[in-house]
């Protein structure tokens, strides 16, 4: 757990060029992810088998990046 929570801070700490927040989860479970988000200013991008949830809210990129490693469907390797 605690290279999750590493891997989190790091997450949280830096941003795309464009200002957003990037946060890698499995395609598969991004609307589920998703669905158990309430906010605006999300975007998706999807390349093959990873979704990149991007937002520039820190707060809710906390709450999406949570959420997906509860549920397992964080990328960490790419």
């Amino acid at each position: 757990m605690e290279s999750i929570q590493g891997f989190l801070r790091d997450l949280l700490s830096r941003r795309d060029p464009h200002g957003y927040y990037v946060i890698p989860v499995d395609v598969d479970r991004v609307d589920e992810i998703l669905k158990s988000i309430k906010g605006e200013g999300i975007k998706v991008l999807y390349a093959n088998d990873i979704a990149l949830v991007k937002t520039r809210s820190r707060g809710l990129a906390a709450r999406i990046a949570r959420i997906a490693a509860k549920m397992e469907a964080l990328v960490t390797e790419f």
